[in-house]
């Protein structure tokens, strides 16, 4: 048993002891993505500290991470592999930022092209995971193009590398959107799109 699987069955024990578990499956799903998103996000943290990339690894968490929550994408597998799919992508982010001095207009067309493929595949369910409903979709895209907005805003007012590491995390997360990236994966997409 993994560790953050052992961790949400006793934090389910401990509710249900106390007679708080009303829907069991849904709380042990709640639970179990709650444990394994709390594991991969301090194992990440502590790889970025061991390799004194902490602040590089934190900027390419939140952004990839932020712009995520609202657009979707498609899924690894297991928690183990979306850990190490997370490490690859976070550093080499890092390693392109550092080694490559990339342009301000390459970065400005890499946002127009986050910007459109947010537009057209925004928000990107799952078949197991299915976003229902027009209200709730208009929301996500919303909120994705404020993530944007903030983390492009964030990213031209520091100077350093925090551009590219804004702009290459959007950059991968918005590719997770495409159907190139979904047939990688073999994560089915909902079958209805909804495109409000």
């Amino acid at each position: 048993m993994t560790f953050s699987k052992a961790l949400s069955n006793n934090i389910y024990d401990f509710l249900d002891r106390q007679g708080i578990v009303t829907e069991p499956d849904k709380i042990q799903y709640g639970l179990d993505f709650l444990s394994a998103s709390i594991t991969k996000i301090a194992a990440v943290l502590v790889v970025g500290i061991i390799s004194g990339t902490f602040r590089e690894v934190t900027i390419c968490m939140i952004s990839f991470g932020l712009l995520r929550q609202y657009s979707g994408g498609a899924h690894m597998g297991n928690s183990k592999n979306c850990l190490f799919i997370m490490l690859g992508i976070y550093y080499t982010v890092i390693i392109l930022s550092y080694f490559f001095n990339i342009p301000q207009i390459v970065l400005y067309g890499i946002l127009v092209f986050v910007v459109a493929v947010i537009f057209k595949f925004a928000p990107a369910d799952t078949e197991k995971h299915p976003i229902v409903g027009v209200k709730h979709i208009k929301r996500l895209r919303i909120k994705s193009f404020l993530v944007l907005i903030i983390g492009s805003m964030f990213a031209i007012w520091y100077k350093d590398n925090f551009a590219e590491l804004i702009f290459l995390s959007f950059f991968i997360q918005a590719i997770t959107l495409t159907p190139f990236v979904y047939r990688l994966t073999k994560t089915k997409r909902k079958e209805v799109t909804y495109h409000a």
